[in-house]
């Protein structure tokens, strides 16, 4: 089975990291309750330097569905969508599957 990833690239408000950090902190313990992972990344080199990327790792497509329907992070996770002043101007939002080589 190949590891499922989601990957948002947040476009942070000047001034807003900590309020962004607050709320993935709150996705990363659920998110580690149901066995996967989140890391979160800086960019500093390229052409996105104010950018917080965040990185959800899946063991397969089976771990996703099941965070997909846990009604406690979808909770979180439209209350930050819903949220009438987020800390990003934008964001992008993909689903990946790692490729065996």
């Amino acid at each position: 089975m190949a590891t499922v990833r989601g990957v948002v690239n947040f476009d942070v408000k000047p001034g807003r990291y900590n309020d962004l950090f607050e709320g993935l902190k709150g996705l990363k313990k659920i998110i580690e309750g149901l066995g996967s992972t989140l890391t979160v990344n800086r960019v500093v080199v390229g052409a996105e330097p104010t950018h917080i990327i965040a990185v959800v790792q899946y063991a397969d497509y089976a771990a996703y569905a099941k965070a997909a329907s846990h009604s406690e992070l979808r909770d979180l996770i439209d209350s930050m969508r819903n949220n009438s002043n987020p800390p990003w101007e934008s964001l992008t939002v993909m689903l990946v599957e790692e490729v065996p080589l």
